[in-house]
């Protein structure tokens, strides 16, 4: 065991998957803990935890962000990806809508706080509830949402593209949504994080719902030109219950399925 969450002021229910950067920290998110009063117990951090100097010592935790201010993202899902100058990005919930997108950047002086920045919406008209972690390539945030309102619980695949000039909008595009359950012999509700295949720019992720209610492993392959269509390819349908993906390393997909209780491969 490296750290044990306290829970409030403390970080508290680490449920999602974690970054490390090339120092060996690890950076997650937690949905409860933190400062804030707006929720019971927290409503969310986002903390660092640094490997001990020399090894054998304990790890240090940081809490770098305690969510939940007013107009503040709340309950933080899905892990966080790392992006240039050690941004943090990561997707959160939050009152009236149906979920943020966000950034954390680095203070410039050590010991200053954080500066967080919310990149994009999510009203609860249209695509809803980012769940899994914003994953950094190229500049693009690629996500997934687990709802749409027109296809009920088919769920979408989105891309946030970073401002021309600094301070403007992200720019947030669809490439991806799924049939309801039951509709179509594919997958839907996506779950968990997706992975990038920076070879050629293929989106992996999983699906909790799909063809007799067993879950998926999809692969979404980018258009051959600019501006065509995305395509979905199913990879797996058969054997995961409840798939989320882990990693990604020699070509090979890992990753958990809470219902069976496994870890499982995907080999192509």
């Amino acid at each position: 065991m490296l750290y044990q969450f306290k829970c409030a002021p403390d970080a508290g229910n680490p449920d999602s998957n974690l970054a490390i950067d090339a120092n060996g920290v690890l950076y997650g998110t937690t949905a409860a803990g933190g400062t804030s009063t707006e929720c019971g117990q927290g409503c969310g951090t986002a903390f660092a935890l640094a490997p001990p100097v020399p090894p054998g010592n304990a790890w240090t935790e940081t809490v770098l962000w305690s969510f939940g201010a007013k107009g503040d993202p709340a309950y933080p899902s899905g892990g966080v990806a790392l992006g240039n100058g050690g941004v943090i990005y990561g997707s959160a919930q939050n009152g009236d809508l149906a979920g943020m997108v966000f950034s954390l950047t680095p203070p410039a002086a050590p010991g200053s706080p954080w500066t967080e920045a919310v990149l994009d919406n999510f009203p609860r008209t249209g695509t809803q509830y980012p769940t899994t972690a914003a994953l950094y390539a190229g500049g693009v945030l690629y996500g997934a949402t687990a709802l749409h309102e027109r296809n009920e619980q088919g769920g979408t695949v989105f891309a946030l593209t970073p401002p021309a000039s600094p301070g403007g909008p992200w720019t947030q595009e669809t490439l991806w949504t799924f049939p309801p359950r039951g509709i179509h012999q594919t997958s839907n509700q996506p779950n968990g994080p997706l992975i990038a295949d920076k070879k050629n720019g293929a989106l992996f992720g999983a699906t909790g719902n799909g063809i007799s209610s067993t879950g998926t492993i999809f692969e979404l392959l980018p258009p051959k030109q600019v501006g065509g269509a995305w395509t979905l390819r199913i990879l797996n349908r058969s054997n995961t219950a409840d798939p989320s993906l882990g990693l990604f390393s020699g070509g090979v997909l890992y990753g958990t399925d809470a219902l069976n209780n496994a870890i499982w491969s995907l080999v192509p």
